[in-house]
């Protein structure tokens, strides 16, 4: 118990910078998901979370609708061409930089090329 107690003084600072960073994660990771109750609630404001009726998947209606898994479909299309799009093109532009070295018009992409990010 001494050897705690003195450890707690000798490393207080780093025990605060701890303790700040384990309530900064408890306010902002944990005390937020007693929020996702809405979703399984039948919840009508002014009233609370806790009297709400608790309704399960009933209010995810939409999974049953057709239109829902076209939108679905799209936006994987979509993410899937994006990314068979965009991931090579940095690759690319390296491996063509890089077999440029050496030659004239090599020598001067080597500094002047910023570093670039490619987005839709």
């Amino acid at each position: 118990m001494k050897k705690v107690l003195f450890n707690l003084k000798k490393y207080k600072c780093q025990y605060i910078m701890i303790m700040c960073g384990i309530v900064f994660l408890i306010l902002f990771s944990y005390i937020p998901m007693l929020g996702l109750q809405i979703a399984f609630r039948d919840f009508r404001p002014g009233n609370t979370i806790w009297n709400a009726r608790f309704v399960g998947l009933e209010n995810f209606w939409f999974f049953g609708d057709s239109e829902f898994w076209r939108v679905v479909k799209n936006t994987l299309v979509l993410t899937l061409s994006r990314f068979l799009f965009t991931f090579p093109t940095p690759i690319i532009l390296a491996l063509l930089k890089y077999s440029l070295q050496g030659t004239t018009q090599g020598n001067g992409l080597t500094g002047g090329v910023p570093p670039v990010r490619f987005s839709m």
